[in-house]
């Protein structure tokens, strides 16, 4: 496993208009990042010929296809898609500086980065304008763009040239029809069906409880959770209540010899804030773990001590906290570096630039088919997990998702990863 024992400070040039900036190598740093190996079996590996089966290039070229410069209706599109929340502006920034913190992380291995940014400003066309460049078609990896038809156009020209692409945020939206197409959010949908599975798995003694609301969005979600029970008999047992914010009938459901589980697929603040007010005073009479959405962190309505008392968890995809001691080196580092302390979104810039970094390094431009991907590997998460996605005739991928499950809990006054 890699430690934290040094950073170089590289600087580096913004992304001016439509015009590639290329990152220049820093100095070697100490900072270990393998997906599972130790480092001697990597320097084993790295000495190897090249085979028919790995390409190895004498630097590989990144792309980095982010919007840097957005107007204000840009700006309210940012804040109605999640994930994408908390300090708007500064998503792609943060993206970016993440990837130049990996990018001195893994200096340290060969061959190396060229690091190509793009400002997309949020249009679909200036991203046709960025891949019709003849010199784009010797891109090695595309990550980005964040915003939907942005995003099309570029899976588009990777699906033409054969590029493997990543999507850092923004779930599938429709047919990709790439196998190096790369869902790094598998759609909250996919999330919940993942919890529906793991609390089969884990709460076969407890009573299963879904709490929502008269509406089409806690419907679906409803829905996608009953779908992670593959055992037919169990997913009959889940029970539901559909209700208001004055939750009749929710004692009748309750049971008192068992654990109760329930989940809430409601963004309504005033309705979570009455069902913890609920819970709260019935959590001297009843077991009760509640699961609700990561949207559930932001209701300042709430008081602490109530997620405390209902057992708060709710489910992701991607979260930094897995490895304190690591988090906690990175930070300072990164303190030291921007002078101001680490959003959510340099963690997973961080992470998906080690993890796809380090993948080109060990294999080349010939990856490993999706089920022989690391599953682990030297960053701020323990791991993305991923998956094909077939086509309706299943001959063929559609495109690869993470399958990554991480469940978060209220404990202590704050959000930790449950072991």
């Amino acid at each position: 496993m890699a430690s934290v024992l040094g950073w170089s400070c590289s600087s580096s040039r913004s992304a001016q208009g439509n015009r590639a900036t290329v990152l220049e190598p820093a100095p070697a740093t100490s900072l270990e990042a393998l997906p599972q190996d130790s480092k001697a079996q990597s320097a084993a590996e790295s000495e190897k010929p090249a085979t028919e089966t790995q390409t190895v290039a004498a630097r590989f070229q990144v792309a980095i296809l982010l919007p840097f410069t957005l107007d204000q209706r840009s700006l309210d599109q940012l804040h109605d898609q999640n994930p994408l929340k908390n300090n708007r502006p500064l998503v792609s920034l943060g993206l970016y500086e993440g990837m130049l913190m990996a990018l001195d992380s893994l200096r340290i291995y060969q061959p190396g980065f060229d690091l190509f940014v793009y400002d997309t400003k949020n249009s679909a066309e200036e991203v046709r304008r960025i891949v019709s460049r003849p010199e784009f078609k010797q891109t090695d990896l595309i990550l980005g763009p964040l915003f939907e038809l942005e995003l099309q156009e570029a899976a588009s020209f990777a699906r033409q040239e054969g590029i493997p692409i990543v999507s850092p945020l923004r779930k599938v939206g429709g047919p990709q029809r790439h196998a190096s197409f790369f869902a790094v959010n598998p759609g909250e949908e996919e999330l919940i069906r993942f919890l529906g599975t793991e609390l089969e798995r884990t709460e076969r003694r407890s009573r299963m409880l879904i709490l929502r609301q008269e509406n089409e969005a806690d419907l679906r979600l409803s829905r996608a959770f009953q779908a992670g029970f593959a055992d037919s008999l169990r997913r009959a047992q889940v029970g539901e209540l559909v209700t208001n914010f004055r939750l009749s009938g929710l004692e009748d459901k309750l049971s008192t010899v068992q654990p109760n589980v329930l989940f809430v697929p409601s963004r309504d603040e005033v309705f979570v804030n009455a069902l913890c007010r609920r819970l709260s005073g019935l959590s001297s009479s009843y077991s009760v773990q509640v699961y609700g959405l990561e949207d559930w962190q932001e209701f300042n309505s709430i008081a602490p001590d109530n997620f405390e008392k209902i057992h708060l968890h709710f489910p992701v995809s991607y979260w930094p906290g897995i490895k304190p001691a690591f988090s906690a080196a990175f930070e300072t580092a990164y303190r030291e570096r921007y002078h101001a302390p680490p959003s959510e979104y340099v963690y997973r810039g961080y992470d998906l630039m080690l993890y796809f970094g380090r993948l080109m390094q060990m294999s080349g431009r010939k990856w490993p088919d999706a089920a022989n991907m690391p599953t682990r590997f030297a960053g701020m998460n323990d791991g993305f997990r991923f998956s094909v996605v077939p086509t309706a005739s299943a001959s063929e991928p559609d495109h690869v998702t993470n399958t990554s499950l991480h469940v978060v809990r209220y404990k202590d006054g704050t959000f930790i990863p449950r072991p």
